[in-house]
């Protein structure tokens, strides 16, 4: 009898055991890198991220989201309405548009999150390189001015100082690229070399003068307005 008893225990471990194991959602995406190649500045081109759910249960996907310091040269199209849930051997695409504002390589971080038990995490590495195109001044400092209140928005660019000084200090650095923006559209291009130099000089990570300016996108900002310095060959 106790040998029947330990028989049926082991079978049932064994089965039912192993199969609430597998019984719960599991996520996977492809791919898990994408890059977009040289891709014309103001073209937009899209790419398909399958996430799929191969468990043999319902799994749900709580967020899809760009992580901080991501370029917005990349976006989701269309916004998608989420939680979402995936039946057992279900999928759905997420379509990622890049268009490129400036020449050079732009890079994103697509992160996927579920309630896969395992993988509540998934990353996928995006990039692309934006060519050609005759890009104006004006274009440029409202793509600069775009990308600090896209950062300031996510978290990725905060004002650096001590105490309340910090907030100031951002202020003063969106008023600088907002005076450049002024003087660019009015052709004084002297004067907004001026306060565009001063702008770099506050993100440029050098301790003197000291940066108004801090977090993920900090680099990023700095690396934007030095090539509008370039682009209005400042002395």
């Amino acid at each position: 009898m106790k040998k029947t008893h330990l028989a049926f225990l082991i079978f049932w471990v064994l089965f039912f055991g192993t199969s609430s194991a597998h019984a719960a959602g599991d996520i996977e995406v492809e791919p898990f890198d994408y890059d977009f190649g040289n891709i014309d500045i103001g073209t937009s081109v899209a790419t398909l991220v399958r996430v799929s759910n191969i468990g043999s249960s319902s799994l749900t996907v709580q967020d899809i989201t760009f992580q901080a310091g991501s370029s917005t040269d990349f976006a989701i199209t269309p916004t998608m309405i989420l939680p979402r849930t995936i039946s057992a051997g279900g999928f759905f695409d997420v379509e990622i548009t890049f268009t490129p504002s400036t020449a050079g390589i732009s890079s994103a971080v697509l992160a996927i999150t579920s309630l896969d038990p395992d993988e509540p995490l998934v990353l996928v590495a995006l990039s692309g390189t934006g060519v050609g195109g005759e890009v104006t001044p004006m274009e440029q400092i409202d793509t600069i001015l775009d990308f600090i209140k896209a950062s300031i928005a996510d978290g990725s660019l905060v004002g650096s100082g001590p105490g309340k000084s910090a907030k100031g200090r951002l202020k003063a650095l969106v008023n600088m690229v907002k005076r450049a923006r002024d003087l660019i559209e009015a052709e004084s291009f002297e004067e907004a070399c001026h306060q565009l130099q001063s702008a770099y000089a506050h993100t440029d990570g050098q301790n003197r003068p000291p940066d108004f300016v801090s977090g993920n996108a900090a680099a990023d900002l700095a690396a934007k307005i030095q090539e509008l310095i370039e682009t209005l060959a400042c002395d």
